[in-house]
């Protein structure tokens, strides 16, 4: 039997303490129609969500970040937002530790990186969502799927600086600075021939 990403969501979201009266294939098909989402399917307990590529625009730059996965696990014990880049995440070697893996300015994974291994596990993560924190966790509390997944696309377009200071007088840094990643590249335009 062919997989239906649509009826499995409409199947997870049925067994969770969501309202009964949403209608949940319209809902997955409104959030298809989002521009930065490629893909939604289910994994497990978990949505897991394929983005077009983010660019985050910075000081009159477009820096190219990468087209991400964003996986939401909700589960009765544990839930969590995980993300990882999958085009363009950035391996430095770090003072502290050896090779870690940025996927974003705001997002890295707990380990080092191994250049031997085929792929990495992304586990371990460590977001750093700043003052939406709590948000992010009160979404996860309510099973808000659509809410969740509008937030980390708006947490994955953002960049505050390395060192900011939210409107709570609460100072954050980011993990890596913006300028790791790459430029957006103008296309180049032919004139045309008279």
């Amino acid at each position: 039997m062919k997989p239906n990403p649509k009826n499995d969501y409409i199947q997870l979201c049925q067994r969770m303490k969501r309202p009964k009266n949403i209608d949940f294939g319209r809902e997955y098909d409104k959030l298809l129609k989002h521009k930065l989402i490629k893909n939604i399917e289910i994994n497990g307990n978990g949505i897991l969500v394929s983005t077009r590529k983010i660019t985050i625009k910075y000081k009159r730059r477009a820096y190219a970040l990468g087209e991400f996965e964003i996986l939401l696990e909700i589960d009765l014990d544990f839930n969590k937002v995980t993300f990882k880049n999958l085009t363009n995440p950035i391996i430095r070697e770090d003072k502290e530790e050896s090779k870690r893996i940025y996927h974003h300015p705001h997002i890295r994974d707990y380990f080092a990186y191994d250049e031997n291994a085929d792929e990495y596990d992304y586990d371990g993560q460590d977001a750093c969502f700043g003052n939406i924190k709590d948000l992010i966790d009160e979404l996860l509390d309510k099973e808000d799927i659509p809410g969740l997944i509008y937030l980390c696309l708006n947490f994955l377009q953002s960049y505050q600086g390395h060192d900011y200071t939210d409107n709570e007088g609460d100072d954050y840094e980011a993990y890596k600075e913006i300028t790791y990643w790459p430029l957006v590249k103008k296309p180049k335009i032919k004139k045309r021939k008279r």
